[in-house]
């Protein structure tokens, strides 16, 4: 496997990965 297919596979989990920790500090700022 090399390195271009990992990060096209592992694109959408870093995605998620960063929308989750935004998310994450909004919700802790709010509060």
């Amino acid at each position: 496997m090399d390195a271009t297919t990992w990060i096209l596979s592992s694109d959408s989990m870093i995605s998620i990965f960063l929308a989750f920790m935004i998310a994450f500090c909004h919700c802790s700022s709010n509060v």
